[in-house]
Protein backbone atom coordinates (compact mmCIF):
# COMPACT_ATOMS: atom_id res chain seq x y z
CA UNK A 1 0.00 0.00 0.00
CA UNK A 2 1.20 3.46 -0.87
CA UNK A 3 0.48 6.98 0.32
CA UNK A 4 -1.41 9.56 -1.73
CA UNK A 5 -1.35 13.30 -1.16
CA UNK A 6 -4.20 15.03 0.68
CA UNK A 7 -5.58 17.98 -1.25
CA UNK A 8 -3.77 20.61 0.84
CA UNK A 9 -0.34 19.06 0.07
CA UNK A 10 -1.13 18.49 -3.61
CA UNK A 11 0.48 20.66 -6.32
CA UNK A 12 -3.05 21.27 -7.65
CA UNK A 13 -4.53 21.94 -4.20
CA UNK A 14 -6.43 25.13 -5.18
CA UNK A 15 -7.89 23.44 -8.24
CA UNK A 16 -8.94 20.39 -6.22
CA UNK A 17 -10.56 22.19 -3.29
CA UNK A 18 -12.37 24.70 -5.51
CA UNK A 19 -13.83 21.98 -7.70
CA UNK A 20 -14.72 19.86 -4.69
CA UNK A 21 -16.53 22.67 -2.85
CA UNK A 22 -18.44 23.53 -6.02
CA UNK A 23 -19.47 19.88 -6.44
CA UNK A 24 -20.44 19.52 -2.79
CA UNK A 25 -22.50 22.73 -2.90
CA UNK A 26 -24.34 21.44 -5.98
CA UNK A 27 -25.19 18.10 -4.37
CA UNK A 28 -25.93 18.90 -0.73
CA UNK A 29 -29.40 20.27 0.19
CA UNK A 30 -27.82 23.04 2.23
CA UNK A 31 -27.77 26.78 1.50
CA UNK A 32 -24.76 27.18 -0.84
CA UNK A 33 -23.21 29.78 1.46
CA UNK A 34 -23.01 27.11 4.18
CA UNK A 35 -20.60 25.18 1.95
CA UNK A 36 -18.78 27.90 -0.01
CA UNK A 37 -19.10 30.84 2.38
CA UNK A 38 -17.97 34.16 0.91
CA UNK A 39 -15.22 32.56 -1.18
CA UNK A 40 -14.82 33.00 -4.90
CA UNK A 41 -13.94 29.65 -6.43
CA UNK A 42 -12.34 29.13 -9.82
CA UNK A 43 -13.60 26.06 -11.69
CA UNK A 44 -12.69 25.45 -15.32
CA UNK A 45 -11.80 29.11 -15.72
CA UNK A 46 -15.11 30.36 -14.34
CA UNK A 47 -15.73 32.23 -11.09
CA UNK A 48 -18.10 30.36 -8.78
CA UNK A 49 -19.79 31.91 -5.74
CA UNK A 50 -22.62 30.87 -3.46
CA UNK A 51 -24.94 32.98 -5.60
CA UNK A 52 -23.81 31.09 -8.71
CA UNK A 53 -24.66 27.75 -7.12
CA UNK A 54 -27.99 29.03 -5.79
CA UNK A 55 -29.04 29.91 -9.32
CA UNK A 56 -28.06 26.40 -10.49
CA UNK A 57 -30.17 24.94 -7.69
CA UNK A 58 -33.13 27.05 -8.75
CA UNK A 59 -32.71 25.99 -12.38
CA UNK A 60 -32.73 22.35 -11.30
CA UNK A 61 -35.82 22.90 -9.16
CA UNK A 62 -37.62 24.52 -12.09
CA UNK A 63 -36.93 21.40 -14.11
CA UNK A 64 -38.21 19.02 -11.42
CA UNK A 65 -41.10 21.11 -10.07
CA UNK A 66 -44.01 18.69 -9.69
CA UNK A 67 -41.91 15.75 -10.90
CA UNK A 68 -40.23 14.49 -7.73
CA UNK A 69 -39.83 10.72 -7.36
CA UNK A 70 -42.16 8.60 -5.25
CA UNK A 71 -39.37 7.95 -2.75
CA UNK A 72 -39.07 11.68 -2.12
CA UNK A 73 -42.82 12.12 -1.82
CA UNK A 74 -43.01 9.26 0.69
CA UNK A 75 -40.28 10.86 2.77
CA UNK A 76 -42.17 14.15 2.84
CA UNK A 77 -45.24 12.32 4.12
CA UNK A 78 -43.19 10.40 6.69
CA UNK A 79 -41.79 13.67 8.07
CA UNK A 80 -45.16 15.44 7.95
CA UNK A 81 -44.06 17.99 5.37
CA UNK A 82 -47.23 19.07 3.61
CA UNK A 83 -48.09 21.44 0.83
CA UNK A 84 -47.18 21.52 -2.84
CA UNK A 85 -44.35 23.89 -3.81
CA UNK A 86 -45.64 26.62 -6.07
CA UNK A 87 -42.26 27.59 -7.51
CA UNK A 88 -38.60 26.60 -7.55
CA UNK A 89 -37.77 28.58 -4.39
CA UNK A 90 -40.45 26.76 -2.41
CA UNK A 91 -39.22 23.39 -3.72
CA UNK A 92 -35.64 24.24 -2.70
CA UNK A 93 -36.85 25.29 0.78
CA UNK A 94 -38.76 22.01 1.03
CA UNK A 95 -35.61 19.99 0.18
CA UNK A 96 -33.64 21.86 2.83
CA UNK A 97 -36.34 21.31 5.46
CA UNK A 98 -36.50 17.59 4.67
CA UNK A 99 -32.72 17.40 5.04
CA UNK A 100 -32.83 19.08 8.45
CA UNK A 101 -35.60 16.77 9.65
CA UNK A 102 -33.80 13.65 8.40
CA UNK A 103 -30.57 14.70 10.12
CA UNK A 104 -32.34 15.47 13.41
CA UNK A 105 -34.14 12.11 13.40
CA UNK A 106 -30.98 10.17 12.56
CA UNK A 107 -28.67 11.81 15.11
CA UNK A 108 -29.25 14.68 17.48
CA UNK A 109 -25.47 15.01 17.80
CA UNK A 110 -25.11 15.44 14.03
CA UNK A 111 -28.03 17.87 13.97
CA UNK A 112 -26.50 19.97 16.76
CA UNK A 113 -23.13 19.90 14.98
CA UNK A 114 -24.43 21.19 11.64
CA UNK A 115 -27.23 23.53 12.73
CA UNK A 116 -27.26 26.42 15.18
CA UNK A 117 -30.13 25.34 17.37
CA UNK A 118 -30.67 25.19 21.09
CA UNK A 119 -33.10 22.29 20.94
CA UNK A 120 -31.74 19.23 19.16
CA UNK A 121 -34.48 16.99 20.55
CA UNK A 122 -37.30 18.47 18.47
CA UNK A 123 -37.84 18.05 14.74
CA UNK A 124 -37.56 21.51 13.15
CA UNK A 125 -40.60 23.29 11.72
CA UNK A 126 -38.26 25.47 9.67
CA UNK A 127 -34.61 25.20 8.73
CA UNK A 128 -32.29 26.59 11.43
CA UNK A 129 -29.15 28.53 10.44
CA UNK A 130 -26.22 26.28 9.63
CA UNK A 131 -22.85 26.34 11.38
CA UNK A 132 -20.60 27.14 8.40
CA UNK A 133 -17.40 26.26 10.25
CA UNK A 134 -18.72 22.83 11.17
CA UNK A 135 -20.07 22.18 7.68
CA UNK A 136 -16.64 22.92 6.20
CA UNK A 137 -14.92 20.76 8.79
CA UNK A 138 -17.27 17.84 8.13
CA UNK A 139 -16.48 18.07 4.42
CA UNK A 140 -12.69 18.43 4.67
CA UNK A 141 -11.56 16.77 7.92
CA UNK A 142 -8.99 13.94 7.70
CA UNK A 143 -10.56 10.70 8.92
CA UNK A 144 -7.67 10.19 11.35
CA UNK A 145 -8.16 13.64 12.95
CA UNK A 146 -11.83 13.72 13.95
CA UNK A 147 -12.57 16.05 16.84
CA UNK A 148 -14.52 14.95 19.90
CA UNK A 149 -17.83 16.25 18.52
CA UNK A 150 -17.52 14.27 15.29
CA UNK A 151 -16.43 11.14 17.13
CA UNK A 152 -19.47 11.45 19.39
CA UNK A 153 -21.82 11.14 16.42
CA UNK A 154 -20.61 7.62 15.72
CA UNK A 155 -22.44 5.10 13.55
CA UNK A 156 -25.92 5.86 12.28
CA UNK A 157 -28.31 3.08 13.22
CA UNK A 158 -32.05 2.56 13.54
CA UNK A 159 -35.05 2.42 11.30
CA UNK A 160 -37.75 4.93 10.44
CA UNK A 161 -41.11 3.18 10.19
CA UNK A 162 -44.55 4.74 10.13
CA UNK A 163 -47.83 4.55 8.19
CA UNK A 164 -48.23 7.24 5.53
CA UNK A 165 -50.56 8.24 2.76
CA UNK A 166 -49.08 8.91 -0.65
CA UNK A 167 -50.39 10.01 -4.02
CA UNK A 168 -50.19 7.70 -7.02
CA UNK A 169 -49.40 8.94 -10.51
CA UNK A 170 -53.12 9.29 -11.30
CA UNK A 171 -53.70 11.32 -8.13
CA UNK A 172 -55.42 8.71 -5.96
CA UNK A 173 -54.36 8.18 -2.34
CA UNK A 174 -52.59 5.03 -1.19
CA UNK A 175 -52.01 3.95 2.38
CA UNK A 176 -48.65 2.31 2.97
CA UNK A 177 -45.94 1.72 5.54
CA UNK A 178 -42.87 3.92 5.15
CA UNK A 179 -39.86 1.86 6.20
CA UNK A 180 -36.27 3.04 5.72
CA UNK A 181 -32.97 2.72 7.51
CA UNK A 182 -31.84 6.05 8.97
CA UNK A 183 -28.50 5.73 7.17
CA UNK A 184 -30.26 5.24 3.83
CA UNK A 185 -32.38 8.33 4.42
CA UNK A 186 -29.25 10.38 5.00
CA UNK A 187 -27.71 9.04 1.79
CA UNK A 188 -30.85 9.63 -0.26
CA UNK A 189 -31.95 13.02 1.00
CA UNK A 190 -28.87 14.71 2.49
CA UNK A 191 -25.38 13.36 1.73
CA UNK A 192 -26.30 12.30 -1.78
CA UNK A 193 -23.25 10.32 -2.83
CA UNK A 194 -24.89 8.74 -5.88
CA UNK A 195 -25.59 12.18 -7.31
CA UNK A 196 -22.11 13.35 -6.28
CA UNK A 197 -20.27 10.47 -7.98
CA UNK A 198 -22.23 10.59 -11.24
CA UNK A 199 -21.64 14.26 -11.98
CA UNK A 200 -19.12 15.38 -14.56
CA UNK A 201 -17.38 17.44 -11.88
CA UNK A 202 -16.62 14.22 -9.95
CA UNK A 203 -14.87 12.83 -13.02
CA UNK A 204 -12.85 16.04 -13.31
CA UNK A 205 -12.08 15.97 -9.59
CA UNK A 206 -10.54 12.52 -9.98
CA UNK A 207 -8.46 13.81 -12.87
CA UNK A 208 -7.27 16.75 -10.76
CA UNK A 209 -6.32 14.38 -7.91
CA UNK A 210 -4.08 12.49 -10.36
CA UNK A 211 -3.92 9.16 -8.51
CA UNK A 212 -2.60 6.89 -11.25
CA UNK A 213 -2.30 3.60 -9.39
CA UNK A 214 -4.55 2.09 -6.73
CA UNK A 215 -3.09 3.03 -3.32
CA UNK A 216 -4.47 -0.13 -1.73
CA UNK A 217 -2.95 -2.78 -3.99
CA UNK A 218 -0.33 -0.69 -5.85
CA UNK A 219 -0.84 -2.83 -8.95
CA UNK A 220 -3.85 -1.63 -10.98
CA UNK A 221 -3.75 1.64 -12.90
CA UNK A 222 -6.39 4.17 -11.88
CA UNK A 223 -5.80 6.77 -14.57
CA UNK A 224 -8.74 9.02 -15.46
CA UNK A 225 -9.16 9.13 -19.24
CA UNK A 226 -11.48 10.59 -21.85
CA UNK A 227 -11.34 9.51 -25.49
CA UNK A 228 -13.91 9.81 -28.28
CA UNK A 229 -16.66 10.54 -25.77
CA UNK A 230 -15.84 7.50 -23.63
CA UNK A 231 -14.62 7.84 -20.06
CA UNK A 232 -12.58 5.64 -17.76
CA UNK A 233 -12.03 6.52 -14.12
CA UNK A 234 -11.17 4.95 -10.78
CA UNK A 235 -13.77 4.36 -8.13
CA UNK A 236 -14.09 6.17 -4.81
CA UNK A 237 -13.73 3.99 -1.74
CA UNK A 238 -15.13 5.35 1.50
CA UNK A 239 -12.44 4.88 4.13
CA UNK A 240 -15.20 5.19 6.72
CA UNK A 241 -18.13 3.23 5.33
CA UNK A 242 -20.96 5.34 3.94
CA UNK A 243 -23.49 2.75 5.16
CA UNK A 244 -22.39 3.29 8.77
CA UNK A 245 -21.14 6.89 8.58
CA UNK A 246 -23.32 8.40 5.83
CA UNK A 247 -22.51 11.93 6.97
CA UNK A 248 -18.98 11.38 5.59
CA UNK A 249 -20.30 10.04 2.25
CA UNK A 250 -19.08 13.05 0.26
CA UNK A 251 -16.29 14.25 2.60
CA UNK A 252 -13.19 14.82 0.50
CA UNK A 253 -10.65 13.00 2.68
CA UNK A 254 -12.97 10.03 3.12
CA UNK A 255 -12.89 9.44 -0.64
CA UNK A 256 -10.00 7.20 -1.71
CA UNK A 257 -9.48 6.86 -5.49
CA UNK A 258 -8.90 3.14 -6.00
CA UNK A 259 -9.48 0.19 -8.32
CA UNK A 260 -12.79 -1.64 -8.45
CA UNK A 261 -11.34 -4.86 -7.04
CA UNK A 262 -10.06 -3.18 -3.89
CA UNK A 263 -13.24 -1.16 -3.46
CA UNK A 264 -15.28 -4.36 -3.63
CA UNK A 265 -12.91 -6.22 -1.30
CA UNK A 266 -13.08 -3.54 1.36
CA UNK A 267 -16.84 -2.94 1.06
CA UNK A 268 -18.01 -1.64 4.47
CA UNK A 269 -15.50 -3.56 6.59
CA UNK A 270 -14.56 -1.90 9.86
CA UNK A 271 -11.03 -3.32 10.05
CA UNK A 272 -8.37 -0.80 11.01
CA UNK A 273 -6.44 -0.56 7.75
CA UNK A 274 -3.83 1.89 6.54
CA UNK A 275 -5.25 5.31 5.66
CA UNK A 276 -3.68 6.20 2.29
CA UNK A 277 -3.74 9.96 2.78
CA UNK A 278 -1.39 9.64 5.74
CA UNK A 279 -0.08 6.07 6.00
CA UNK A 280 1.76 3.50 3.89
CA UNK A 281 3.82 0.37 4.34
CA UNK A 282 7.00 2.29 3.62
CA UNK A 283 10.36 0.64 4.30
CA UNK A 284 9.39 -1.02 7.59
CA UNK A 285 7.08 -3.46 5.84
CA UNK A 286 8.12 -5.26 2.66
CA UNK A 287 6.97 -8.00 0.34
CA UNK A 288 9.90 -10.38 -0.17
CA UNK A 289 10.56 -13.42 -2.29
CA UNK A 290 11.33 -16.71 -0.55
CA UNK A 291 13.04 -19.63 -2.25
CA UNK A 292 10.95 -22.79 -2.16
CA UNK A 293 12.57 -25.34 -4.50
CA UNK A 294 15.26 -23.69 -6.56
CA UNK A 295 17.18 -20.50 -7.21
CA UNK A 296 16.85 -20.18 -10.96
CA UNK A 297 14.15 -17.55 -10.43
CA UNK A 298 16.88 -15.13 -9.31
CA UNK A 299 17.97 -14.92 -12.95
CA UNK A 300 14.48 -13.87 -14.00
CA UNK A 301 13.75 -17.12 -15.82
CA UNK A 302 10.05 -17.00 -16.84
CA UNK A 303 9.58 -20.72 -16.17
CA UNK A 304 10.77 -20.48 -12.56
CA UNK A 305 7.55 -19.21 -10.97
CA UNK A 306 7.16 -22.36 -8.89
CA UNK A 307 10.57 -21.92 -7.29
CA UNK A 308 9.59 -19.08 -4.96
CA UNK A 309 6.77 -17.51 -3.02
CA UNK A 310 6.05 -13.93 -1.96
CA UNK A 311 5.45 -13.11 1.68
CA UNK A 312 4.85 -10.03 3.80
CA UNK A 313 7.64 -9.22 6.24
CA UNK A 314 7.70 -6.61 8.98
CA UNK A 315 11.04 -5.36 10.23
CA UNK A 316 11.95 -5.91 13.84
CA UNK A 317 10.93 -2.88 15.87
CA UNK A 318 7.97 -1.98 13.66
CA UNK A 319 5.39 -0.17 15.80
CA UNK A 320 2.54 -2.42 16.95
CA UNK A 321 -0.17 -0.13 15.58
CA UNK A 322 1.47 -0.16 12.15
CA UNK A 323 1.88 -3.94 12.29
CA UNK A 324 -1.81 -4.43 13.04
CA UNK A 325 -2.94 -2.05 10.30
CA UNK A 326 -0.62 -3.72 7.79
CA UNK A 327 -1.89 -7.18 8.70
CA UNK A 328 -5.50 -6.03 8.44
CA UNK A 329 -4.81 -4.36 5.09
CA UNK A 330 -3.14 -7.51 3.78
CA UNK A 331 -6.15 -9.58 4.84
CA UNK A 332 -8.84 -7.19 3.57
CA UNK A 333 -7.27 -6.65 0.14
CA UNK A 334 -5.76 -10.17 -0.20
CA UNK A 335 -2.43 -8.59 -1.09
CA UNK A 336 -0.17 -11.58 -0.44
CA UNK A 337 -2.45 -13.88 -2.43
CA UNK A 338 -2.72 -11.39 -5.30
CA UNK A 339 1.03 -10.84 -5.51
CA UNK A 340 1.63 -14.57 -5.56
CA UNK A 341 -0.71 -14.78 -8.55
CA UNK A 342 1.51 -12.30 -10.40
CA UNK A 343 4.97 -13.75 -9.89
CA UNK A 344 5.64 -13.30 -13.61
CA UNK A 345 5.88 -9.54 -12.98
CA UNK A 346 8.38 -10.14 -10.19
CA UNK A 347 10.53 -12.22 -12.51
CA UNK A 348 10.34 -9.49 -15.14
CA UNK A 349 11.55 -6.91 -12.61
Amino acid sequence: MIKIRPYYDHPAHKKIIDRYLYLAALVLPFPPEAVIGDEKLTVDGKEITAETVLEEHLQRCRKYLGKKAEKYQDALAAYSITGTPGDEQELLAQEQLLAAKVIQAASQDLYGYLYETGNTGVSPAKVPPMNKEHVRRLLTVPMNALDADLKRIGQITGEHKRPIQSKTINGSINGKIYKRQRSDELLDFVFRYESFSQRAQAFRLLKDMDVNVCPYCNRIYTVTLTKNGHKSRPQFDHYMSKSKYPYFAVSLLNLIPCCGLCNQAKSDKEDQILYPYFEEMGTDVLFRTKAENGLTYLTGCPSAQDEFSISLEKKKGTAQELREKVENSDEVFHLTELYNEHKDYVLYL
